[in-house]
């Protein structure tokens, strides 16, 4: 994409596990944030060590020990937006990503401004500012 748009000189990315990389990034700043949040057991595509399911064995330990450490590092290190892609589809039956998402934005200061549907009309990008 960043190739696409030739926006290469401005885009860093990290082929990293978040929880791997958030320490070696307590120094940097940006202007925005987007990220796919995964859907702890919802998608299981392998049993590999990496999975969700593998590392957090409830929905409640993912969203303390995944979910929010992110969250919280994007509303302290994140200049301008923060930019959560949450399908309705996947929110409705098991568990409520999209309002804990919401939530613990809102503990840190930042709210809801903005939210694009796709034109599929079941994908949503909900965007955050503080």
């Amino acid at each position: 994409m960043r190739d696409d748009l030739k926006i290469s000189d401005q885009v860093k990315l990290y082929n990293s596990g978040v929880e791997d990389i958030l320490s070696q990034l307590e120094d940097e700043f940006f202007d925005v944030c987007l990220t796919s949040p995964p859907y702890y057991d919802l998608e299981i595509y392998s049993k590999e060590e990496s999975q969700s399911t593998q590392k957090y064995k409830s929905y409640e330990a993912w969203l303390n020990g995944f979910i929010e450490p992110i969250i919280e590092y994007v509303c302290s290190h994140v200049v301008h937006y923060s930019c959560w892609s949450v399908k309705n589809f996947k929110t409705d039956k098991k568990y409520n990503l999209l309002d804990d998402v919401i939530e613990i934005h809102n503990e840190f200061g930042w709210k809801l401004v903005k939210e694009y549907k796709i034109s599929n009309g079941s994908d949503h990008t909900y965007v955050f500012s503080p």
